[in-house]
């Protein structure tokens, strides 16, 4: 994706709050693709109902996040940027080897794989929002990563005790 340009002057925002969103839509990018995968290999319908909640949710977040970006005179995301982002080591990300563990596998295998690699995901997505926290200026960037924080780790919770459950 393209680096983000600089803000005007009069800006209530940062270059920091563009990365971040760009960034951001790359990593919901990988969640919606592991979420896609669920239908036809999960066994456990909890499992499923939680793929069709992240499914959603981070749908709708990379709209407003995308246009976001674009009101404020940035790139808008296309197919190619997020695909050349999602190999960047963005935090939380699955190696290429876990997505084709991920896609390979079916049942209660796939469960597991899917609840421990969104894990890991959700626990990146977290450390970016709390990063731009710290260095973002535009409130309403600053409320979508409080939301992503609160969300996620509530999650996050929910499929630990899932995947305690399964095994």
């Amino acid at each position: 994706m393209p680096e983000a340009s600089a803000p005007p002057e009069s800006a209530d925002w940062n270059t920091a709050d563009a990365e971040y969103l760009q960034m951001m839509v790359a990593h919901h990018s990988q969640a919606l693709d592991m979420a896609e995968l669920v239908p036809d290999r999960a066994t456990d319908p909890r499992v499923r109902r939680l793929a069709e909640s992240i499914d959603a949710g981070q749908g709708r977040e990379v709209i407003t996040m995308a246009t976001w970006l674009v009101d404020h005179g940035q790139p808008e995301p296309t197919r190619e940027s997020v695909a050349d982002m999602t190999g960047m080591g963005m935090a939380g990300m699955l190696t290429p080897e876990q997505v084709d563990e991920l896609e390979a596998a079916d049942g209660a295998t796939f469960d597991r794989l899917f609840l421990e690699g969104m894990i890991q995901h959700h626990q990146g997505a977290v450390r970016m929002a709390e990063q731009l926290l710290g260095e973002g200026e535009d409130v309403v960037v600053g409320d979508m990563a409080t939301e992503t924080i609160a969300g996620q780790n509530a999650e996050i919770r929910r499929m630990r005790d899932l995947l305690g459950e399964l095994t």
